[in-house]
């Protein structure tokens, strides 16, 4: 038998609900968990030509989000690294917004059970991940799509949630 999917990624059924409530216990907030997964891309002119004006936006668009989130909706944004470069971009993203003490960055982990765990104890994500839409999913938690890549469109119309999906770039390289 063969088994079509988007990604292995949704395979996966184990959550470590102990270690991810540990991880959001410590970040000491009784404001409801939004979990935010960016990626760092449209910054460089070999592989996205003629897109760093397009980044530049994309990045203050992500400033004012987790600044509205955390000051207006009394919410607490975390941001959740699928990969090192996305714990940079977020260091980035809450230094020029003078938010390095308002909205916690967690480290980066290739655990898809501790993240699954993370998830679990949020109230939903916003991502331009795939892997965020799908970690999302597989934990029950309501997810946004912020949309780069038509693979993340993609999965989000497979589980009928392509309602919930902004374009922000074609990820096309």
């Amino acid at each position: 038998n063969v088994f079509t999917t988007s990604d292995p990624a949704v395979i996966f059924d184990e959550i470590d609900d102990k270690a991810g409530k540990y991880l959001i216990q410590d970040l000491n907030t009784d404001r409801p968990i939004v979990g935010i997964y960016i990626s760092y891309f449209m910054h460089n002119d070999k592989y996205w030509p003629n897109k760093f004006d397009e980044f530049l936006k994309y990045k203050k668009t992500m400033i004012k989000l987790v600044y509205y989130l955390y000051h207006q909706l009394r919410l607490q944004p975390v941001f959740i690294p699928v990969f090192p470069v996305d714990e940079d971009f977020a260091k980035e993203i809450v230094k020029e917004g003078n938010l390095e003490y308002e909205i916690p960055i967690l480290r980066f982990s290739s655990d898809y059970r501790l993240v699954t765990g993370i998830l679990a104890h949020t109230i939903m994500v916003i991502g331009t991940r795939l892997h965020a839409l799908i970690l999302s999913s597989i934990s029950r938690v309501p997810v946004i799509g912020i949309i780069v890549h038509p693979k993340s469109e993609q999965y989000l119309k497979s589980i009928g949630l392509d309602k919930l999906a902004v374009a922000l770039g074609d990820g096309a390289m």
